[in-house]
């Protein structure tokens, strides 16, 4: 809810009908208006992390008189509705988690026992607020066995695998809570006494196998 106060008495020129609320999503095209007969107004579907610019007109049955001077305010990242003052206004606001997984770039055997998955984080405008961490799973499928790994950056080692063995990777970010996984990719460890090397040349990565023996 926003509220604010009517112009002083002797800038009003009139009985004021209506107010006129005029709202941009900063850094980008999305703008709309609200109006109100009151001091108050209830703004609602308002997104998570985001600043917006607004300013408040006052209105008789002449005509529109001129804006407030334009005040920013971003909305919270908290899980509750929370009330931040600015100035004379009030405004509350709640929030929600990311709306959109992080995007694999990379996974491969290292060696027999250890995969490297790496990955970018999710489109601004789906993060909802600052990243703390990513959520990895793990399913080992000839098992069925599930593992949960967090990680501070976008990648990571998962060791301690078994040779020969099949791994269904996801990833998710979390912010205050975990929102949605990335699509499922899987890697196959190599056997023992095998090593595999990946060269990433543009858009293409080619595996070069070779073996050894003690």
């Amino acid at each position: 809810m926003l509220s604010w106060s009517p112009p002083p008495t002797n800038l009003q020129n009139g009985i004021i009908v209506n107010y006129t609320v005029q709202i941009s999503v900063s850094g980008s095209l999305e703008a709309f208006e609200v109006y109100s007969s009151a001091t108050t107004v209830t703004l609602l579907s308002l997104r998570p992390y985001r600043t917006y610019s607004c300013v408040i007109s006052a209105a008789t049955v002449i005509g529109q008189g001129p804006p407030s001077t334009v005040f920013t305010i971003t909305t919270p990242e908290d899980s509750e509705s929370i009330l931040i003052v600015c100035s004379v206004l009030w405004w509350c606001v709640s929030f929600s988690v990311p709306t959109g997984p992080p995007n694999v770039d990379n996974y491969f055997a290292q060696d027999s026992t250890t995969i490297v998955f790496s990955w970018n984080p999710p489109r601004e405008e789906v993060q909802n607020g600052v990243i703390r961490k990513y959520i990895v799973q793990v399913e080992e499928i000839e098992s069925g066995n599930f593992s949960l790994y967090t990680s501070f950056s976008t990648s990571m080692e998962i060791s301690s695998l078994h040779p020969d063995y099949t791994y269904d990777l996801r990833v998710a970010a979390f912010t205050i809570a975990i929102g949605p996984y990335s699509d499922v990719v899987n890697s196959t460890t190599p056997e023992d006494g095998e090593f595999i090397y990946r060269l990433k040349t543009s858009q293409v990565i080619l595996p070069v196998i070779c073996s050894y023996k003690l």
